[in-house]
């Protein structure tokens, strides 16, 4: 059996956790996660103003629950959580694994080593990109329950144990990019809730206490000669068909291979006539495999796109984000963890955080960044938020809270409020400077919304009622809450069940803003 990882990540420097793998990732790759670094700065805020003039939230012609966020039951019902992970199995070649086996190793990773099966996808290494990843030993979590799960198709209530809740088009995060490497993602997210279950449901007997949360982002390369223009197409088309086909059309883009032609019609089978050829869109090789494996599967790959990601609360409310990609392991290709993309963390804004990068430290980093960014944090509109970091010194090996509320930036920078911290010294340094807000707390509540951690709260919604949307609308009045835990939920929105819940930041600022994007795309 192979022995337990042990980090590459020295004392006082950014290293890379054996954990992700031999070959290095860049902070490029996973740059197109944050909503609000998809464009740039300036050309965000010119297509705001548009957005303002046009008010697309009342006469788009994007329909954004057919095309851009599929949440009504009728129409997930296309793509079981079993089929995905078999399909997503079927992506590794020869002697892959079962979709369940593939399931069950991904949350041995959550669990302390077993060297009678595989060491090396245990939890046995605390550091990820030089930061910390809390293993098992240190403090147990409910996330290592789920490698016990034995069936996908049954277990709770009748129905299975995990729960489609969205599929998403997120062509808008290539918006405005000439001949770019993908289309965007295409996005499933799966849930489970069983904090309210009772002893019956299986997930509950295996100790899984808990709100899961996976999302798979998968992105889609681009094959060029208007594929991407093509592939909105298709999704605007979802408007305008009944249930049932528009049921066959999303299980045949999300689990199949499939032709497309530049007038978004699908042909499945791919038609040998067909300007583009592709799929599954849910295939390793759309979630951050690397290139040296992808062509080991006979699949052409410049670099890493796409990654799995996971939202997770315990049954004391200690909320965690996680990031996943396809690694090489002594099983073969498995899912394991791999760094936090956009989103920098916590202990980076206080000094010594440990982690240096060309010698500086990254608290100093930081401070130095905020300095040069003041346009981007100095707004209190926010489409005009903007912080750039691609230094991937920067990405978090976790995201974590002991509840949704807790241990954001701003407590962190607070408790340190001392010369040396670099971050602290430059907010109260650009808050005394001309524009709006005037006080360096908001200045920080804005440097956290540009991160994954502000958006899936962070932020509490007193720490974002100086931010408004176009429209002028404060979003601290959106109710009940603006950002939950995540954006979606595996809750009904309706006393039917006919659709599941999203966040009101998600469905009043982001939705709107993806249609007009979309909008403007279909109108080349």
């Amino acid at each position: 059996m192979t022995a337990p990882l042990v980090s590459s990540a020295g004392t006082g420097q950014c290293g890379q956790s054996s954990l992700l793998g031999l070959q290095a990732i860049t902070g490029e790759v996973n740059s197109e996660n944050a909503e609000l670094r998809v464009i740039p700065q300036a050309m965000r805020v010119v297509l705001m103003d548009r957005l303002q003039t046009e008010g697309v939230e009342t006469a788009s012609t994007i329909n954004i629950d057919r095309s851009l966020y599929v949440r009504d039951r009728a129409l997930l019902e296309a793509v079981s959580f079993a089929d995905l992970m078999e399909v997503l199995a079927s992506s590794l070649g020869p002697n892959a694994p079962s979709g369940l086996a593939l399931f069950q190793d991904w949350w041995r990773t959550a669990a302390a080593p077993d060297p009678q099966y595989a060491a090396d996808i245990g939890c046995t290494d605390t550091l990820i990109n030089g930061f910390s990843y809390t293993c098992p030993t240190i403090r147990p979590r409910a996330e290592a329950s789920l490698s016990k799960v034995a069936d996908l198709r049954t277990g709770r209530n009748g129905g299975p144990p995990f729960t489609i809740i969205a599929l998403v088009n997120r062509g808008d995060l290539v918006y405005g990019k000439q001949n770019p490497d993908t289309c965007g993602e295409y996005r499933v997210i799966a849930a489970a809730d069983t904090l309210s279950s009772d002893a019956t449901d299986t997930l509950v007997q295996l100790g899984a206490l808990g709100q899961f949360y996976m999302s798979f982002e998968a992105a889609l390369p681009n094959q060029g000669n208007g594929m991407c223009l093509a592939v909105q197409r298709f999704w605007n088309a979802l408007a305008n068909t009944n249930d049932s086909n528009a049921r066959g059309m999303l299980r045949a883009f999300f689990l199949e291979e499939i032709g497309m032609n530049k007038d978004g019609t699908m042909s499945f089978p791919p038609e040998a006539g067909a300007d583009f050829k592709f799929g599954p869109v849910i295939s390793a090789s759309n979630l951050g495999l690397l290139p040296d494996d992808a062509s080991s599967l006979a699949l052409p790959l410049a670099k890493p796109v796409g990654q799995i990601r996971t939202n997770t609360r315990d049954k004391t409310s200690r909320w965690l984000l996680r990031q996943y990609s396809f690694r090489r392991t002594s099983l073969g290709l498995r899912i394991t963890p791999t760094s936090l993309s956009a989103t920098p963390p916590v202990s980076i804004m206080v000094p010594e955080s440990g982690c240096k990068e060309a010698g500086e430290d990254c608290n100093t980093a930081v401070g130095r960044k905020i300095a040069e960014n003041v346009d981007g944090l100095k707004t209190i509109e926010f489409g005009k938020l903007a912080f750039e970091l691609a230094n991937i010194c920067l990405e978090a090996g976790q995201m974590v809270a002991e509840d949704v509320f807790g241990d954001g930036y701003k407590v962190a920078i607070w408790k340190n409020e001392t010369p040396d911290n670099h971050v602290f010294t430059a907010l109260q340094t650009i808050s005394t400077q001309p524009g709006l807000p005037d006080k360096d707390s908001k200045i920080a509540f804005n440097l956290e919304m540009t991160s994954c951690a502000g958006c899936h709260r962070h932020s509490t919604p007193s720490h974002i009622g100086h931010l408004s949307d176009w429209r002028g609308q404060s979003l601290g009045s959106l109710s009940p809450s603006p950002n939950m835990f995540t954006h979606s939920s595996i809750k009904c929105s309706d006393a039917a069940c006919s659709r599941y819940e999203i966040s009101p930041l998600l469905e009043k600022v982001f939705l709107p803003w993806r249609a007009f994007l979309m909008d403007q795309t279909l109108r080349q």
